[in-house]
């Protein structure tokens, strides 16, 4: 799920404006180009580097920049982003929904992964690091419940008439995926495109 084009630029009447790289310039693209959004942060070392999608640009040509390499105005959208359309915020909470209800049917331990941008998932879940890293997020009950999804978290199974609850807590993972390469009508390979997912790791007990 992601954001429609141009949403963050209506959000914010500023045009953002990559500052001159102290790098060799990249071949690829000029000299000077604007920032349509931050998708993602990460750590590296010390420093903070941001995926960046370009306007005009499109998503197989994101790249990870260093922070001293964008504007505030970027940066700051990013830590504190619009919220997101109510449609978005519904649709987000369906997907994860289901896959907590088919979790439930599972005795075992599961793993599910949805595509859900990370934007909204923060909003669903403001207690998120906005860095990607490699340890999950502990979701506790109350986190569900601020997010709306509490009534999901318990349910009696229908095929024996059981009761099932998630223990808590739900274990969250966002990372960036990669969507598959293709091979263009010209014969050349795609590059390949960095994708927003999310992975739910919990338990349950009867």
């Amino acid at each position: 799920m992601r954001p429609k084009q141009g949403f963050y630029k209506n959000k914010l009447e500023v045009r953002f404006e990559r500052r001159r790289r102290s790098q060799p310039k990249r071949e690829v693209l000029p000299e000077l180009y604007n920032v349509e959004r931050l998708v993602a942060k990460k750590k590296v070392g010390a420093r903070s580097e941001y995926l960046v999608k370009w306007e005009n640009y499109s998503t197989e040509q994101m790249t990870w920049e260093p922070e001293h390499h964008l504007p505030d105005t970027a940066i700051a959208l990013f830590e504190n982003p619009p919220t997101p359309q109510p449609e978005w915020i519904a649709e987000a909470r369906e997907r994860i929904a289901i896959a907590l209800e088919l979790g439930l049917k599972i005795f075992t331990q599961t793993d599910a992964t949805l595509h859900i941008s990370h934007v909204v998932l923060r909003h669903l879940f403001p207690r998120l690091p906005l860095e990607l890293v490699s340890t999950a997020f502990e979701a506790t009950e109350e986190d569900f419940a601020a997010a709306g999804l509490a009534d999901f978290t318990e349910r009696i199974v229908t095929f024996n008439g059981g009761r099932r609850k998630i223990d808590s807590p739900v274990f969250i993972k966002p990372f960036l995926g990669k969507a598959s390469a293709f091979s263009t009508a010209e014969g050349e390979r795609s590059q390949q495109r960095k994708l927003e997912k999310v992975k739910l790791t919990f338990t349950k007990n009867c």
